[in-house]
């Protein structure tokens, strides 16, 4: 039996640059839509090598490609 066994998630540390008040957990194998409604208060930021980073294990975890991933920064 071959089994990958691949890292889901990813710990984020605060920095100045982030403005996270404690380490934070992000979840690449719990994605889930939330309505921008329900959105009520910003705890952070991250920069675009991050996002990337996020981007590629979210794509690695449900078995996309890269190119599959819609830019969340666009207006699609």
């Amino acid at each position: 039996v071959d089994i990958h066994i691949r890292p889901t998630r990813m710990r984020v540390e605060p920095t100045v640059g982030n403005g996270l008040e404690k380490p934070s957990l992000v979840c690449c194998d719990q994605v889930r839509a939330v309505a921008t409604s329900r959105v009520t208060e910003k705890t952070g930021s991250l920069d675009s090598r991050l996002l990337s980073k996020i981007r590629t294990l979210i794509a690695d975890t449900v078995g996309w490609e890269i190119g599959d991933v819609y830019d969340i920064d666009s207006d699609v």
